[in-house]
């Protein structure tokens, strides 16, 4: 079962995404994230998919791309939780594009101070 839960976090908005997600699901939790953010006004998030299973061909990386270009508002800073090796950098790819620092994390804490500005940028 694919899942994506929020929980806000005093200095910045948390999605955490469980289960194997084709193309559809991805690019569909993509849209709820951006209009969770738009809501609140959140300018700094943290993506944990530690136990997110990316479920689609490489082909459709595409369309995960298009739609992380169209649904990603403007942001302060972007923290992507990862297990090592798993890395499709798609999400880092459009930061970069969207001049939004952001980095890739094997370990919570270190997101979590990096967001808050303890740390590296």
């Amino acid at each position: 079962m694919f899942t994506i839960s929020s929980e806000r976090a005093p200095d910045y908005l948390r999605f955490v995404v469980v289960g194997p997600g084709d193309v559809d699901e991805t690019c569909a939790g993509a849209m709820f994230c951006a209009e969770l953010l738009r809501r609140t006004s959140a300018r700094r998030v943290l993506i944990d998919m530690m136990a997110f299973r990316p479920e689609f061909a490489q082909t459709d990386g595409l369309d995960v791309l298009s739609a992380l270009y169209g649904t990603m508002p403007v942001l302060e800073r972007l923290a992507v939780l990862i297990p090592a090796g798993k890395s499709h950098g798609l999400v880092l790819d459009v930061a970069r594009h969207r001049n939004v620092p952001a980095r890739e994390f094997e370990d919570l804490n270190e997101a979590e101070a990096w967001l808050r500005g303890v740390g590296p940028s």
